[in-house]
């Protein structure tokens, strides 16, 4: 605790200075990496004859549904309908896939490949 040096119990109330608490929980939130793109791009190629039309990682500022400010997701879209079908965002440990068209979680995956996977099972499971 920090105490600025005056005299009236009035000036130094308003000068109390507490610290910082280190207790809180910070939720973790994994951030789409190189490899993460790189998978990202393969799995978009195999999945196109099933379907998928095309994928993107959007961020803060970005007109997409369920995006949440500063934080990264993918919004993948399919033939059959205008708006994007599916958005996949980390959440702690876990990479979540949501159906954007319901407002649904369709599966929490401990990997990113097996969030792709629940969408389009079209590459071999083998990582990230």
């Amino acid at each position: 605790m920090v105490v600025n040096a005056r005299n009236t119990s009035e000036h130094r109330a308003l000068s109390v200075q507490t610290p910082v608490s280190h207790g809180n929980v910070i939720a973790l939130r994994q951030k789409f990496l190189k490899h993460h793109r790189i998978h990202l791009e393969k799995w978009l190629v195999a999945a196109a004859p099933m379907g998928i039309l095309d994928g993107q990682i959007t961020g803060m500022g970005s007109p997409s549904p369920s995006s949440q400010a500063g934080h990264e997701q993918i919004v993948i879209w399919v033939r059959e309908n205008a708006s994007p079908a599916y958005c996949v965002h980390s959440a702690g440990n876990s990479w979540v896939v949501m159906d954007a068209l319901q407002q649904l979680e369709l599966g929490r995956f401990p990997k990113f490949c097996l969030a792709l996977h629940r969408i389009r099972p079209v590459l071999p499971l083998d990582g990230n």
